[in-house]
């Protein structure tokens, strides 16, 4: 008998699939809003420097009345635990340079982006949520850009 060889298929995860974003928040009904451009303020850092990038893709946005801080906990923690989940993460190590997203907290809202870098591709994802105390109504966004080269970090 001739021993025969088995082969093992493989499968090849493309970058675009590795880059998949976490599904939006399933409490809410979200309105996909009109192709975005996400320039203001810094939403990248390398090595603690702001890195002014036009960051284009969707965002979606829910708006409610409901200002308990158990939605705003929860609308958090599905993001935190669906990123880690995922392979995504706030800061990374790339290329000996750490790589940072924004994250900021007050008593009015707060915003955390996530950050993931697949064969020299990263997307990022900005996640948001911001109260009007004139109205009680509290907005909540989901921002989730285009897949871009990390070349366009700069040096």
């Amino acid at each position: 008998n001739i021993p025969t060889r088995t082969t093992i298929p493989t499968t090849t995860i493309s970058f675009e699939s590795a880059l998949e974003a976490p599904a939006l928040y399933p409490e809410f009904d979200w309105e996909e809003t009109p192709v975005t451009i996400l320039s203001e303020g810094s939403i990248i850092y390398v090595d603690y420097e702001s890195r002014k990038i036009n960051l284009s893709g969707k965002e979606w946005i829910h708006t409610g009345f409901d200002v308990s801080e158990n939605k705003d906990r929860s609308f958090r923690d599905y993001y935190w635990q669906e990123a880690e989940r995922l392979g995504w993460s706030n800061s990374l190590k790339y290329n000996n340079k750490k790589i940072q997203a924004i994250v900021a907290d007050g008593p009015l809202g707060g915003i955390i982006g996530y950050l993931k870098i697949i064969e020299h591709k990263l997307r990022v994802i900005v996640v948001s949520e911001s109260r009007n105390t004139k109205n009680d109504m509290v907005e909540y966004r989901v921002f989730i850009s285009e897949i871009f080269s990390t070349a366009d970090l700069g040096n």
